[in-house]
């Protein structure tokens, strides 16, 4: 046993642990927490465990800006692909858009952004690469602005001649038996119309004598 001194009140007074006969019983006892040196260390958390933490907290970061960065993507393809989600407005509207024998799918995508009918066209491209390509038929297309970019491919993906009709016009046709052979062909066209077209100085005509209004013998028969 570590030799111990009792204080009391009096400094003076000091009793000699040793003196005290240990035989007997005593209300003393002896406390681990009484030894300063005695009283272990509080552990660090292990490395192991410390690594695990970090870890636990890059993969939720990791996590979250994989969330952020996808929802962004999506945003921006959406944009590409439906420049206006409310729909189409009175501002929109229909162009001539023309393909020819020399035409590809990157060229006809590049005119394409170029005319403001497609906002991205590697989006276009890509997008014609998921629904299976494009068979380029030259000819005359009609293409809506802002309109979504599968309305666009699916009216490319349709041939000229579903949507327009070849209309013949034989020697000796005078304006009205045209005008009646387009009514005839496109049942949309009113004759009248085009009779007033053909009797305007607003349509231009090069071979159009001067003080003339009509072009009454100077539409060529052909196929249309």
């Amino acid at each position: 046993m570590k030799r111990r001194e009792a204080t009391y009140p009096h400094e003076s007074d000091h009793v000699n642990v040793d003196e005290f006969d240990t035989s007997q019983e005593s209300d003393w006892w002896v406390d681990e927490w009484d030894e300063v040196d005695a009283v272990p260390m509080v552990e660090r958390l292990p490395a192991q465990h410390r690594l695990v933490k970090w870890a636990v907290w890059v993969s939720f970061v990791v996590v979250v800006m994989l969330v952020l960065i996808a929802g962004w993507v999506g945003w921006w393809y959406l944009q590409r692909v439906k420049p206006d989600p409310v729909g189409l407005s009175a501002t929109d509207q229909v162009v001539d858009f023309t393909i020819g024998p020399t035409d590809s799918v990157e060229t006809i995508a590049a005119r394409l952004e170029q005319a403001d009918l497609v906002a991205d066209q590697s989006v276009f491209l890509w997008y014609v690469e998921q629904k299976g390509g494009l068979e380029i038929v030259p000819g005359f297309y009609e293409l809506r602005t802002n309109d979504h970019i599968g309305n666009v491919l699916a009216r490319l993906q349709t041939p000229p001649d579903q949507t327009y009709q070849r209309v013949t016009f034989p020697e000796g046709f005078t304006v009205e038996q045209m005008a009646a052979r387009l009514a005839e062909a496109q049942p949309r066209l009113q004759p009248e119309a085009f009779i007033a077209a053909s009797q305007s100085l607003d349509v231009p005509s090069a071979i159009r004598p001067d003080g003339v209004t009509s072009l009454e013998g100077l539409l060529f028969p052909d196929t249309y």
